[in-house]
This record gives structure tokens, C-alpha cells and sequence, in this order.
């Protein structure tokens, strides 16, 4: 593994140094077209004769059109070089980025998984995700009341990263609760890796949650749906403001009853699906007041769900849910997805479906 991880880092190394030997041949050839060009439009003046001479009407505009000519052709090589020279420099910005990367994946922790937090309106989503942020050392308290204050609830996907003491690296993508956020919701479950669902213990907050008020599908429904629907496979389940129950097992063994059925309906199988109490508001994620809970805290069953996911090897295979609006260029389409199977490198040839597009990887980076 050490041999093979060294042999890529080389051919890397080696693509860099032709990329930018590129780079500087191509600016090169930019500076000589634009001298060249420069020259051209003096020489053209000085070959017309001095003094008054008259010409025959054709040979007159025979050199007006030789003259524009060379002028079309004088733009279309100083366009051709700026092309190359634009190529070159997004070649070499690429090379930078995957050095960056391989940079980063060589000190970065031993596990790596995004996790989006779903859960019903007033569930307590943020208010746990700040807990979690304090409980790795992410954030100070300070900090975490400062976030608290100017925390937008019904605002846009937001989106944390924090890093556990056992190398696990995650990154939360905190939803919003309300039914207009579902699309939010999909695009976090089609980029995560696994799935924290947050409900409360809190009187009948959850009961509410299940029954709309319509007599349709609850938000908390459409989720699951949501996620099993895109893969999720593994889902961490937290039962939060266990403060306002008392941390009583009762209230807990009250949610889990209630969304055990929800949870099977959606395809989500009982050897996947972890419980934890937790109380976000009083930051605690550790389990220490709940001595009758022997599953484990909540960053434990997280860093537990995350061993389970499934890295597939074979043919590269990328879920793409996103055309980013900044394309890199009239030839270049950038998008944004997750890598289902396999992997993607620069230069790889791949086919986009459906409609079976080819296409060429010009640069990749890591959300």
C-alpha cells in the first residue's frame, strides 16, 4: 500500500512539472504572437511608397483586402495563444489543487464522513450541532453561545466541520425543520454519508411532528423517504432535550417506540439504526446522565455508523445533484456530486448519463 501511494505521489509529481512546463511554453508563445503582430502593423505602413502615386482601381483594392487579410489573421493567432495560455494556467491551477489534496489526505484523520442532520421542526437540530462542535473542541463556549445568538433557524443549509478525538473528521449539514427546506434536505442527504436524525423527548413535541395537521405526510416522513430514497443506509437516531424529560428512560423508550415503525416503513433495517439521548441546549452529547443507556454517547455511535459505510471499489461511478452557475469556461461545465464507486482524477474519461455524454475531468477538489 506504502509502494503504490508512493508511486501515485511520483506520477503526480511528474504531471505537475509538465503542466506548468506547459503553462510556460504556451505564455511564451503568447508574448512572441503579440510582438509579432506589433511588428506587422509598422511594416505594413512603411512598404507603402512614398510620395503621390497613382495605382489601377483592382490593384488598390486588391491591397485592402490583402491588408485586412492579415489583420483577421493577426487576431485569430493573438486569440488562438490567449486560449493556450488559459488552458495552460487552469491545467496548472488544477495540478495545484490536487497537490493540496493529496497534501490534506495525507495529514488529515484515518476517517472521513459527512453526516446530514435531519429532524422535525423544534426538534433542537442546531442547538445539538453546536454541542457537538463544543464536545470535539471545534468551537470555545464562548464562541458557541456568540453562534447561538445570531443562529438563522429557518436560514439556509448550514454546513460544519469537526474533528473527534478518535481521526474521525465530520462535516454536519445542518437542515432546516420547516417543509419549504426539503429540497435543502435533499441536497444534504444526497452529499452525506450517513444520516443524524433529531427528535425531542420533550412532551408530545414528537407526536405533533408525525401528525400533520392536513391529515398528510409529515415533514419528518418526507425526510426519511428523502433518505432512503437517496442511499442512506446508516442513521444515527438522537433523542434530545432529555434535560426538559428528566432523563428519564421512559421518555426516551417513548420515542423510540414511536419511530421504530416510521423508520422500518423507510426501508431502514434495525442493525442500522442507532439510538442516543443527548440535551443539545445543555451541551450534553456524552451520555453521563444516563446511566441506563449502554449503546454508547452520541460521537461514539456516529464514529461507529461511519465504519460501517461502504467504500465500493470498481468503475468510478459519481452521483452528480448540482451544475454549478461559475462554469470554469464556454468548454467546461462544473458540477457537484458525490463519488459513489471507485475514484476521479484529472485527465479521466467518463460518460454522463443518461443521454451517454463523454466527457474529460478537467480538475477536481474536495467539498
Amino acid at each position: 500500500e506504502a509502494e503504490r501511494k508512493a508511486q501515485e505521489k511520483a506520477q503526480r509529481k511528474a504531471q505537475e512539472e509538465e503542466k506548468l512546463q506547459e503553462q510556460q511554453l504556451l505564455e511564451k508563445l503568447l508574448k512572441e504572437e503579440n510582438s509579432r503582430t506589433q511588428e506587422e502593423a509598422p511594416k505594413a505602413e512603411t512598404e507603402k511608397p512614398s510620395g503621390i502615386q497613382l495605382f489601377p482601381k483592382e490593384q488598390s483594392q486588391k491591397d485592402a483586402e490583402e491588408k485586412a487579410e492579415r489583420k483577421k489573421l493577426a487576431e485569430q493567432r493573438r486569440k488562438e495563444a490567449q486560449e493556450k495560455a488559459a488552458k495552460a494556467r487552469r491545467a496548472a491551477s488544477s495540478a495545484g489543487t490536487t497537490s493540496s489534496a493529496v497534501e490534506e489526505e495525507a495529514s488529515s484523520p484515518s476517517l472521513r464522513a459527512k453526516v446530514a442532520v435531519l429532524g422535525h421542526h423544534g426538534a433542537g437540530k442546531s442547538m445539538l450541532t453546536g454541542a457537538l462542535l463544543l464536545a470535539t473542541g471545534t468551537i470555545s463556549e464562548r464562541d458557541l453561545q456568540k453562534r447561538r445568538k445570531e443562529l438563522d433557524f429557518e436560514g439556509a443549509l448550514q454546513r460544519e466541520d469537526c474533528a473527534c478525538s478518535s481521526g474521525m473528521q465530520l462535516t454536519l449539514l445542518d437542515v432546516p425543520g420547516s417543509r419549504k427546506s426539503l429540497p435543502q434536505a435533499v441536497q444534504a442527504v444526497a452529499e452525506a454519508d450517513l444520516v443524524l436524525l433529531v427528535v425531542s423527548a420533550k412532551g408530545r413535541e414528537l407526536q405533533a411532528a408525525l401528525k400533520e395537521a392536513s391529515g398528510g405526510t409529515s415533514v419528518l416522513q418526507e425526510q426519511l423517504r428523502v433518505a432512503s430514497g437517496l442511499g442512506a443506509r446508516q442513521i444515527v437516531v438522537a433523542v434530545t432535550k432529555m434535560d426538559e424529560a428528566g432523563w428519564a428512560q421512559a421518555s426516551f423508550d417513548a420515542a423510540v417506540s414511536s419511530l421504530t415503525p416510521l423508520l422500518e416503513h423507510a426501508g431502514f433495517r434495525e442493525e442500522n439504526v442507532t439510538w442516543a439521548p443527548a440535551d443539545g441546549l445543555g451541551n450534553h452529547v456524552d451520555g453521563r446522565k444516563a446511566p441506563w443507556h449502554t449503546s454508547g454517547a452520541l460521537l461514539d455511535c456516529l464514529n461507529k455508523a461511519a465504519q460501517h459505510i461502504e467504500r465500493r471499489d470498481g468503475p468510478s461511478q459519481v452521483l452528480i445533484f448540482e451544475s454549478l452557475k461559475d462554469n470554469v469556461s464556454k468548454s467546461c461545465l462544473g458540477l457537484r456530486g458525490r463519488v459513489e464507486q471507485g475514484k476521479v482524477t484529472c485527465g479521466q474519461r467518463l460518460m454522463l448519463l443518461p443521454g451517454q455524454v463523454p466527457c474529460t475531468v478537467e480538475a477536481v477538489a474536495s467539498a
